[in-house]
């Protein structure tokens, strides 16, 4: 990602790795997400890095933030990745 800092798909692997790294440091992975969110198109691309930043808000425990994140979430195309990181949430915020 570094030598070809304009390759969005060498910014999104490298914003996936954040997922293997043990321990996981969510901040510097939430940071990644969305700098690479206001590189990609409105719409169902910019939603798909929302999950993962929802994702990462849930592991973090950050609930509410995690939900917010969720309301944007709006294409059809993600409603099940949307429904499974929903259903990790506890059922009050």
């Amino acid at each position: 990602a570094e030598l070809a800092p304009d390759s969005i798909p060498y910014a999104y692997r490298q914003a996936e790795s954040y997922y293997d790294i043990d321990p996981p440091d969510w901040p510097a992975a939430i940071a990644a997400w969305k700098k690479l969110r206001e590189r990609v198109a409105p719409g169902v691309e910019q939603q798909t890095i929302d999950l993962h930043i929802a994702n990462i808000l849930i592991k973090q425990e950050q609930f509410a933030d995690a939900r917010l994140v969720l309301t944007g979430v709006t294409d059809p195309s993600l409603d099940e990745n949307r429904k499974t990181l929903v259903a990790q949430l506890p059922e009050t915020p």
